[in-house]
């Protein structure tokens, strides 16, 4: 019986500490230079290992992030590119009062998540993404 209790109080801790799953869809479509912006603002305001060489094009975003290492030795360039025409969903999280939105393709691979500190950013950002997948898969 013990160990059932303590399994039961273990499960409710774990689970308290996850970040829950927010709705929220798209509703703007932007043109492409603001939507460039608001995502080049984003991942530059990242709170941890900002990314660097941003570039957005009408068919992809590329940015390097410094990766691996312990306690910032040993770190290497990791380049990410994700093509427009493949963005599959967008997930908004909040947790420890961020808000996440964790960034997949369209293979329902995780590429990447960018933090923001308050729920219209990471919204406008959803839609900056979404205007940028939709015009390329419209081509």
């Amino acid at each position: 019986m013990r160990l059932q209790t303590f399994a039961s109080v273990l499960v409710g801790v774990v689970l308290a500490g996850c970040s829950a799953l927010k709705s929220y869809e798209p509703t703007t479509t932007m043109p492409v230079q603001p939507a460039a912006q608001v995502i080049t603002r984003c991942l530059e305001e990242q709170p941890e290992d900002a990314p660097s060489d941003i570039e957005i094009t009408e068919e992809k975003l590329s940015f390097t992030v410094q990766d691996g290492g312990l306690m910032g030795w040993g770190k290497r360039p990791a380049p990410t590119t994700l093509y427009f025409d493949s963005l599959g969903r967008l997930e908004l999280f909040k947790r420890k009062g961020l808000w996440i939105v964790k960034v997949w393709n369209d293979s329902g691979i995780f590429r990447f998540r960018v933090i923001v500190a308050n729920r219209e950013r990471a919204e406008r950002f959803i839609d900056a993404m979404s205007s940028m997948g939709t015009r390329a898969k419209s081509r």
